[in-house]
């Protein structure tokens, strides 16, 4: 049995460009009986503009979970799952926040400390159950963060068990990798090994991020950083999005570069059972 994974930060349609690469996804997603796509940064951005319910009217037939504020919000960070496969069961899992304190840039740059959280996801695999999760951890904090993020999900497995799993979305390992690719490998073996000696990474061959195509709002500055990258063509490339399994036989992943709208870059794998 294969499965098509693909994982995508899609920076709160910022860019229209996205929908063409949501709609490239979904295409692709079609051709497979099983699919599952795990969207980070799915987010209310005024009353009217709904992106939760825009994204669900371009994946028609697909099964939907979400966890998406309800307030127009560029703080707490959402989350949406879409699946070929019918939903067993779902929870949210809200994730610790960092103290609110003087040297916290999100204290100085935002209204409130971001929501940062997991979606889980559970699906019926003829006798055996699937266990997804879709999550983004804090940007900052460090490693030390990271860990109790990935702890309060660990706490949740303890709950739901399953027979396989998929553990996916931007876990933010920031640096750039041609100067602190050490730093990134570091930050990304500390969260397998936390998960446990059971998961696999999937390999992902090349960069995940790039900010001077598409520079978030939120960042301070944000169109003077992009005018100066574009101007420079320096380019930012980041490997902040992961993939790790437990259970599968075979897995094998590519980044579509090609896709664009956000600062992310989808992660399409082939999981085999």
């Amino acid at each position: 049995m294969r499965i098509l994974l693909v994982t995508y930060n899609v920076l709160f349609g910022y860019d229209k460009r996205v929908f063409d690469s949501l709609k490239a996804i979904r295409d692709q997603s079609n051709k497979y009986t099983h699919a599952i796509i795990a969207l980070q940064e799915v987010r209310n951005k005024t009353v009217k503009d709904k992106l939760p319910e825009t994204i669900q009217k371009l994946f028609p037939g697909f099964y939907t979970a979400q966890l998406v504020s309800p307030k127009p919000s560029l703080n707490d960070l959402g989350l949406m799952t879409l699946s070929r496969m019918p939903v067993m069961d779902t929870t949210p899992v809200l994730l610790p926040k960092l103290a609110k304190r003087l040297l916290n840039l999100q204290s100085l740059f935002l209204k409130s400390i971001p929501q940062y959280a997991a979606l889980v996801t559970r699906f019926a695999v003829g006798r055996k159950i699937l266990r997804v999760t879709n999550l983004h951890l804090n940007v900052l904090g460090g490693i030390p963060h990271k860990k109790k993020q990935m702890a309060r999900i660990l706490e949740y497995f303890q709950i739901a068990s399953a027979d396989y799993d998929i553990v996916c979305g931007d876990f933010n390992t920031i640096g750039p990798l041609r100067i602190q690719g050490k730093s990134v490998q570091r930050q990304k073996n500390v969260i397998l090994k936390q998960l446990g000696r059971d998961f696999n990474e999937v390999p992902i061959p090349s960069w995940t991020c790039d900010i001077s195509d598409t520079t978030s709002p939120l960042l301070p500055a944000s169109k003077f950083i992009y005018k100066t990258f574009k101007k420079t063509r320096i380019q930012f490339r980041q490997k902040l999005d992961w993939v790790f399994v437990r259970g599968f036989k075979s897995a094998k992943a590519s980044v579509r570069h090609d896709l664009t709208g956000s600062d992310h870059y989808p992660i399409f794998a082939a999981l085999d059972l």
